[in-house]
């Protein structure tokens, strides 16, 4: 058989150039795919995220107004039997009942009563009287029998944009004599917000039923108030409200800055508000970014050696003997090619191994002897996924040519790793494989994870994940017949930390009672922060309050012992009210059981807080 070397060079540049290109043909498409992949599943982990992270801010925004509600319901019991009257004694009575509910509602900025006619009532005597500047929604309010939400709008009293929460006080005669205000400025609803760990870029958005913006916070811009009040939104978000109006998740760019950003939102419950939660791609995508640069990197080094490897062949190619010389050279070089410490490369046949590469040691940890001539079963987990990859891998071989996927093999030293797989028919028999190590991204899949199910400043369970252990604890509890507790309790004292000493006191604070809290706890309960100070304990197979009174009383003693601010000579001391109901005997429900002991956890704080109250009749849910 004559020399390739004699053959002429037109015919050996041609091949030399196919082979080239076929070569990097199957780098760039295994690269783009596997890229691709990670990318998808990178976007769908960060729709995820700000799902997570809108459905929590949502549900924490619903509780802050719960208790605005609450407040307001309160002083409309303890309201003068004729409000509208200006008689002194009446004016006091009125400014008693609003004064006494307001510190149990920092989240308002301001409570008043509006007569039919209009009028604030003055909470103090020598005060000048003032007028509603939006008679419409008086006039609203006066007609409805269930609290009504304003449209935000500049507030000449506070001079910010500000929303009215408003509940119909009714006279002696039947009739409606005014409304109690509770008014919310958009800043109350910001500083909320800001407590969570956002990026620079990301963003949170309240806007109400009809889009009109209430507020909003982006960590960049913590002050801005552009777009207040205005309906303007992205195209993708109002045809996705079309077809979903209570939740859904996309991806826009805001006219107003040019950010692309992730973005999710979910009803309030309870609220005619939609909470927004925007996470900027740009950031989220920066570890997957690197990863794609190292990748392509490494893929274009492997063509770019392969094209300067066949230049070079094709340029000395002379005489036979040289031709030779220099084939040997370009093997050599094609061998440092494939001898890298990043993709590891197998050749099967069938599912023995007749060769692989040095990144196969560093990737599985076995020896290159102990690799050749054994079987496959060497690197998988257990005979399950050797079977399922065999049968998929065939099937795709023989189908398309190709296959990819991503799975766990174990590394000689017996722990799981996770591996980017691809592979390519050679023949019936003979198939290249190529893997990655891609554990480290997956354990940033996790750490997401993990990100969505705890609350970022504490480190503990959060609602989505209280709610999933409440539906385990109560089906088991009724297959077995045994019973559970969920304790809810409220700090008492903790606004005037946050007043006097600053969000990053409180912060602490509640960093230091979600650790008291997990300490006093069996190792089978659960601590969640369901948001604010507001925090649930769940307890499994209890039956009595004989048996949870202990726990609960030490969790009570343990925050209430002085805590040291981080400045070392400053000491603060907060207690807790706790509302304790049973399940599945009081209810059979996370909600019903949220609701049981939320209520008697009021009824802990009007008996003079820092104590716990278990449920009964009066606290459960009647269902319809």
């Amino acid at each position: 058989m004559p020399s390739w070397a004699a053959r002429p060079m037109g015919w050996v540049g041609g091949w030399l150039v196919l082979g080239n290109l076929l070569v990097a043909l199957v780098l760039c498409v295994a690269t783009a795919l596997s890229l691709q992949a990670t990318r998808s599943a990178e976007r769908a982990r960060a729709a995820e995220v700000a799902d997570n992270l809108a459905h929590s801010v949502s549900i924490e925004v619903g509780a802050e107004l719960r208790l605005v509600d609450n407040a307001l319901a309160s002083i409309a019991q303890r309201l003068p039997t004729h409000p509208e009257t200006n008689d002194p004694s009446t004016a006091r009575g009125r400014a008693a009942a609003i004064q006494e509910q307001a510190p149990r509602v920092p989240f308002v900025s301001a409570i008043h009563f509006v007569d039919r006619q209009g009028r604030i009532s003055p909470l103090s005597p020598g005060q000048p009287p003032r007028q509603i500047d939006d008679l419409g929604f008086l006039q609203q309010a006066l007609a409805s029998d269930t609290p009504l939400l304003s449209p935000p709008r500049p507030s000449p009293a506070v001079g910010e944009w500000a929303v009215m929460r408003a509940l119909r006080v009714m006279g002696p005669d039947g009739q409606p004599c005014g409304i109690l205000v509770a008014e919310i400025t958009s800043r109350q609803f910001a500083e909320t917000f800001a407590r969570l760990a956002l990026g620079p870029q990301d963003i949170i958005l309240l806007r109400d039923r009809a889009l009109r913006m209430v507020a909003q916070h982006m960590p960049s811009r913590p002050a801005n108030t552009d777009g207040m009040g205005t309906t303007e939104i992205s195209p993708e978000m109002r045809n996705l409200l079309a077809r979903q109006p209570a939740a859904g998740t996309y991806s826009s760019r805001l006219g107003r800055d040019g950010v692309e950003r992730i973005y999710a939102y979910r009803e309030v419950p309870g609220y005619p508000l939609l909470l927004i939660a925007g996470l900027s791609s740009e950031q989220y995508f920066v570890p997957w970014r690197a990863t794609a640069w190292r990748h392509w990197s490494f893929t274009a080094l492997i063509i770019l050696l392969v094209i300067l490897g066949s230049v070079y062949l094709y340029l000395q190619r002379g005489r036979e003997q040289d031709a030779l010389r220099y084939a040997k050279r370009l093997a050599r070089q094609q061998a440092l090619m494939i001898e890298n410490d990043w993709v590891g490369i197998l050749r099967l046949h069938k599912r023995r191994i007749s060769w692989a590469n040095r990144a196969m040691v560093t990737i599985t940890g076995h020896e290159k002897k102990d690799l050749i001539g054994s079987d496959t079963r060497l690197l998988y987990p257990d005979d399950a996924s050797y079977a399922a990859i065999g049968q998929e891998g065939h099937h795709a071989l023989r189908e398309r040519g190709s296959f990819h996927t991503q799975i766990r093999v174990r590394h000689r030293n017996g722990a799981l790793i996770w591996v980017d797989l691809s592979g390519t028919a050679l023949s019936e028999d003979e198939s290249v494989w190529m893997l990655i190590d891609i554990s480290g991204l997956k354990h940033s899949e996790a750490q997401a994870q993990h990100m969505a199910l705890h609350d970022a400043l504490t480190g503990l369970a959060n609602r989505r994940s209280l709610d999933e252990r409440l539906r385990e604890v109560l089906a088991r509890a009724q297959c077995e017949q045994r019973a559970i507790a969920l304790a809810y309790m409220d700090l008492d004292g903790f606004k005037s930390i946050n007043d006097r000493h600053g969000h990053e006191a409180g912060d602490a604070v509640l960093r230091q009672v979600a650790e008291r809290l997990a300490a006093h706890v069996r190792n089978h309960d659960l601590v969640a922060r369901l948001g604010g100070d507001e925090f649930a304990i769940v307890l499994a197979d209890t039956a009595s309050p004989e048996e949870v009174s202990p726990i609960l009383a030490r969790c009570l003693s343990a925050i209430q012992a002085p805590m040291t601010l981080a400045d070392g000579a400053t000491t603060v001391q907060v207690r807790g009210s706790l509302g304790v109901v049973f399940g599945p005997v009081q209810a059979d429900t996370p909600e019903a059981l949220l609701t049981a002991a939320d209520a008697a956890m009021y009824e802990a704080k009007r008996q003079g807080k820092g104590r716990m109250v278990f449920a009964d009749a009066t606290h459960l849910v009647t269902p319809h």
